[in-house]
């Protein structure tokens, strides 16, 4: 699948690379990823209606050490970032948007979109049981 559905644990809401810098130091960090991605999103080309696009920040999960460690920040436009947090666009009532893009990206039906979209909740549940120590030190490559 070219654009993935990546929950946050609940165990980690609102804990991100942005909570845990200074605000100067993080929009220092975010414009880097728009330039270097020439303000179009790294998954689909596209570009936002608002603005172009936004920073995501990829994770990893190692269950055993119990550390959910900063992989990469990417710049996506605001569609291809509200499927990554899928959960938040089903609270804010923005499912059937970002179930749409996610078909249209990944030239899949919405029932395979739907197959899959229950592996990555059950995965996100397991995950949601531990509470995470976040590793952030990916953002030194760029500081």
């Amino acid at each position: 699948m070219k654009l993935k559905v990546e929950l946050i644990p609940s165990s980690s809401h609102y804990k991100n690379v942005r909570s845990m810098v200074p605000k100067d130091k993080w929009d220092k960090l975010r414009k880097m990823i728009y330039r270097r991605a020439n303000y179009r999103c790294e998954i689909c080309n596209g570009k936002g209606p608002s603005w172009p696009v936004e920073c995501h920040e990829e994770w990893t999960f190692n269950i055993a050490k119990g550390v959910q460690k900063l992989k990469k920040l990417t710049a996506l436009c605001p569609a291809c970032h509200e499927v990554k947090h899928f959960g938040r666009a089903q609270v804010v009532g923005r499912a059937d948007a970002a179930l749409k893009h996610f078909c249209k990206i990944n030239k899949v039906s919405k029932k395979e979109a739907h197959r899959y979209l229950d592996k990555v909740f059950d995965l996100y549940e397991k995950r949601s049981q531990y509470k995470w120590k976040l590793d952030i030190s990916a953002i030194n490559q760029f500081i």
